[in-house]
């Protein structure tokens, strides 16, 4: 087992945008690179960290990510059919989704989530391997659904009472789970219209 602090403590003063007690960056989320060579963090100190592994498991860090501004919820690095064929995202408290190029780390796009008034965090998010779409839910109910190709949001409703705690993405469905005891499937849209 190899175990190395990522996302040290601040100390400087308390930050309310800094971690639940305003000093500590609890990391909430870690993907692989689809070649297994490297690993991306996300933490409420607002950054994502791209660590490479070496034979023993030991990480470097070989890029910080910035931008979002507040914390980050979830990643994910996948091979798709759009954006050059591999693509990283990172969703956050922010109700914002950057979309990098994991080859050079730029920022491709930001995509937003301000049309839905109501309050919310961005707390999951996949990407559809070898596919166009990513999926992100939030703490209202909601779910995001956008075509990466065309960047435009294919779906975005409440589709639960209570929070939706995870998302998995898989041969063109999403399952998604709540805190109101309630499973969902919803199949990927081969065109622009997703379909419940």
């Amino acid at each position: 087992i190899q175990t190395q602090l990522i996302h040290p403590p601040s100390t400087g003063p308390r930050d309310d945008n800094f971690g639940s007690l305003q000093k500590y960056a609890e990391v909430w989320s870690v993907t692989w690179s689809p070649d297994g060579q490297r690993v991306v963090t996300s933490s409420e100190d607002q950054t994502c960290k791209v660590l490479a592994l070496d034979g023993s498991c030991t990480m470097s860090q070989v890029q910080q990510l910035e931008g979002h501004k507040r914390a980050v919820t979830s990643t994910d690095w996948k091979r798709m059919q759009v954006l050059g064929g591999e693509v990283f995202a990172s969703c956050s408290d922010d109700q914002t989704v950057r979309v990098y190029d994991p080859h050079s780390w730029e920022l491709l796009f930001v995509l937003e989530t301000d049309f839905v008034k109501d309050w919310h965090t961005l707390t999951y998010m996949a990407l559809e391997e070898n596919g166009v779409h990513l999926v992100a839910s939030a703490q209202n109910g909601v779910l995001f659904v956008w075509n990466l190709e065309t960047r435009m949001c294919v779906f975005g409703n409440k589709i639960h009472n209570g929070g939706i705690e995870g998302l998995s993405v898989k041969n063109s469905k999403v399952v998604v789970c709540s805190s109101d005891m309630c499973v969902s499937v919803i199949s990927l849209p081969e065109t622009n219209k997703a379909q419940l």
